[in-house]
């Protein structure tokens, strides 16, 4: 508008200020010359150009303008690369009312909008109508940003500014912040972040967006690791990063066959953060896998700002024990090339595991490496196995509470014969390993699923009790001898506010007579031929035999099966040829005596075939053929026995020794001198058991073989 000041003649003058252009008709920022002139009734008298004050120009003119408006467009930005303490704010121009922007000066505060203490002038470029402007703030805090713009009249807008009211404002540009002639910033999520959001219309949450976290799947990168698998199913833990890893509210688990996580089986979760509990884990169950298939597994942390960036991916089978070998089978070594073999041996074939009911899983998704081989005199249903009992004296499932336990076996590789054979309490896998985790409230099924996994526990029997005293489960070995008692490897179990640790005893130690005999044997799988077979060695003839077998993978040795049949006699057959009398390595001697007579020295057969000799057919003939008598017959025969009796029922204890290069028999015997006499001799003798069949063991050291004095006899 312009004013002007005038005189009324002839009367008493008043200065006086009127409106003689109104707003608009002036163009802003449009610089104007102001030219006077009066007016009286003879006309117009000469102009005069008005003196600008200091906000005109030296030429004399001046620009109408005023402090500027609100810039527009106001938004800020978590910078999702910081460590959450940077902002990015951007803004256009608004109206400038006349004068060009000077400067802008960011406002940032951290309680809410009620001060801004923090500042950072921005110099305006001419031309310039957009600016992208990171700001520093602390780490993680809650800020509102606010800009204001400035020129030569000040800043904080027009006048008019301070009269707004809620019809002249909107969601964006409000009372405050015209009052305040500084607009506030939008907080904005980044185009193409995923899942971001913002809660507040002015308060922004500076961060960056989630690191990698970190993450433990099963069997990886050993088999026993404290998180729990099923043949079709994982337990994985995760916990939030260290960078960014503040306000986490859930998680994306993927799963896919492709490491890439790029194949059509890519799956995935969303799972609620739930690390409040006592370590900070969350965990995850992923279920409906199928057995054998490995699985790449990443998760990757979300907070308001989006999903940030995915863990390194792990590689996981979900798997289990195998079944038994199919058709297991016991058999006569038929195909034995000597009467020892076939008197001493039998026969074991297998094949692979395969799925057929009852058995369900094979191989278990794992390839089989090897199979056991148990033998043994009595029957395994007359074992009675380790029972051990793991207690807990309270049960709160609340925050995941768990423990794990690990069992240490060993084999001392003594053998106590010549054999390859191990014996009882030699474990089939030998070393120290530990379980997955066991949640207080897992069922017997699941805590059977976690001990078998364990690669030195075969099958158990879980039975679990509750009471007013706590949870009991009972496990059941199916070893042929003693388990050693579980440890416990790690435990988070609470009991009223205190900690509290499971305690492990034993229920039963293992029975299995030591007249079983029991051995086993380890058979590797052989990759070049299809053929599965143990030949079970150094057996006695007569006796019969249980055999049973199980296959290996990775998580250790499965369920035993029984062979068909179950059990075997050991066949009996004719002796081997006789020998020297004196040693066994000769052959019978024969001596002249007189014109028309010799005289045969004969000792008992290497191998008796499995039955004492009873009696030698002795014969002679003038042709090596022997048929020169009648009917080809020898020329003459005559049976004669075999052995005299030295004692009877007095051997009373037998002591051998086996040391690899040598055997020692040390005899304790109820007899007479003359007795004593022909065993000193050197002469080779016979104990005959009472009680047939009966089999001396031997050992790498001294056994004392403790027996009734009725048992024995002593032949010659």
């Amino acid at each position: 508008m312009l004013l002007t000041q005038w005189v009324k003649p002839n009367y008493l003058a008043k200065t006086t200020v009127e409106t003689l252009v109104h707003a608009g008709d002036v163009e802003p920022g449009k610089a104007i010359f102001v030219g006077i002139s009066a007016v009286n009734k003879v006309g117009l008298g000469p102009r005069q150009i008005a003196t600008v004050s200091s906000d005109g120009n030296a030429l004399g003119s001046i620009s109408p303008r005023s402090p500027p408006g609100l810039p527009v467009d106001v938004n800020v930005f978590a910078v999702t690369t910081s460590a959450g303490d940077s902002l990015r704010v951007t803004w256009h121009e608004g109206e400038i009312y006349g004068g060009d922007i000077s400067e802008y000066r960011i406002e940032w505060s951290t309680d809410a909008g009620a001060t801004y203490p923090n500042n950072l002038v921005v110099a305006a470029v001419p031309g310039k109508t957009f600016y992208d402007v990171k700001i520093t703030t602390s780490p993680y805090s809650e800020n509102v940003i606010r800009v204001r713009s400035y020129n030569d009249q000040g800043h904080n807008g027009p006048s008019w500014y301070q009269y707004v009211d809620q019809f002249e404002t909107n969601a964006i540009s409000e009372i405050v912040d015209f009052r305040a002639g500084a607009q506030r910033a939008t907080p904005t999520c980044e185009e193409g972040l995923d899942e971001c959001y913002e809660n507040d219309p002015f308060i922004i949450w500076a961060r960056g967006l989630p690191g990698s976290p970190p993450l433990w799947v099963p069997t990886y990168p050993k088999v026993d690791v404290t998180r729990s698998f099923t043949r079709e199913s994982g337990m994985i833990y995760f916990k939030v990063p260290d960078f960014n890893g503040e306000r986490i509210d859930k998680w994306r688990v993927e799963w896919d066959i492709d490491a890439s996580f790029s194949s059509d089986m890519l799956q995935h979760s969303i799972v609620e953060h739930d690390g409040d509990n006592d370590d900070g884990y969350t965990y995850y169950n992923i279920t409906s896998l199928v057995m054998g298939q490995t699985y790449f597994i990443r998760v990757t942390a979300h907070h308001s700002g989006g999903y940030g960036a995915p863990s390194s991916s792990y590689p996981f089978k979900p798997m289990q024990q195998p079944d038994p070998p199919s058709d297991p089978a016991l058999s006569i070594s038929s195909e034995a090339s000597t009467l020892l073999g076939y008197s001493t041996t039998l026969t074991v074939t297998w094949d692979y595991p395969s799925i057929a009911n009852p058995y369900q899983v094979g191989d278990g998704g794992d390839p089989v490496t090897g199979y056991v081989v148990e033998w043994s005199k009595i029957p395994f249903d007359m074992l009675s196995p380790t029972i051990q009992d793991i207690h807990i004296p309270c049960a709160d499932a609340a925050r995941f509470q768990r423990f794990a336990v690990r069992l240490t076996t060993t084999n001392d590789q003594i053998k106590r014969d010549a054999s390859t054979n191990y014996y009882s309490g030699q474990f089939f896998n030998v070393g120290t390993f530990i379980s997955a985790d066991i949640p207080v409230s897992a069922t017997a099924f699941e805590v059977k699923r976690i001990l078998e996994n364990m690669p030195n526990i075969a099958e158990v029997t879980v039975n679990k009790v509750e009471d007013v005293n706590g949870v009991t489960w009972s496990v059941t070995f199916e070893e042929a001898f003693d388990v050693p008692l579980l440890e416990v490897s790690s435990s988070s179990l609470m009991c009223s506010g205190a900690p509290a640790q499971p305690t492990i005893s034993y229920g039963r130690n293992s029975i299995f007579p030591t007249s079983s005999s029991y051995r086993w044997q380890e058979v590797p799988v052989n990759p070049s031929s299809t053929v599965n077979k143990l030949v079970l060695n150094d057996l006695i003839p007569g006796q019969t035999y249980y055999v049973r077998v199980s296959a290996e993978n990775q998580l250790g040795y499965g369920v035993r099966r029984l062979t068909a049949p179950s059990m075997l006699k050991v066949p009996i057959s004719q002796p081997m040829v006789p020998t020297q009398y004196e040693v066994e390595w000769g052959t019978p001697r024969v001596y002249v005596v007189t014109s028309d007579a010799v005289v045969v020295k004969i000792g008992p057969s290497s191998f008796d075939g499995g039955s004492v000799i009873t009696h030698f057919n002795l014969q002679w003939d003038t042709s090596s053929s022997f048929t020169s008598g009648a009917s080809k017959t020898p020329l003459g025969s005559v049976v004669v026995p075999a052995f005299k009796v030295l004692c009877s029922a007095c051997v009373s204890n037998i002591d051998f020794v086996y040391d690899g290069s040598d055997d020692t028999v040390t005899v304790t015997y109820v007899g007479t001198p003359d007795i004593v006499r022909q065993l000193q001799t050197g002469a080779r003798i016979l104990f005959q058991p009472l009680m047939t069949p009966f089999h001396i063991p031997s050992l790498s050291g001294k056994l004392n073989l403790q027996f009734l004095p009725s048992l024995f006899a002593i032949l010659d």
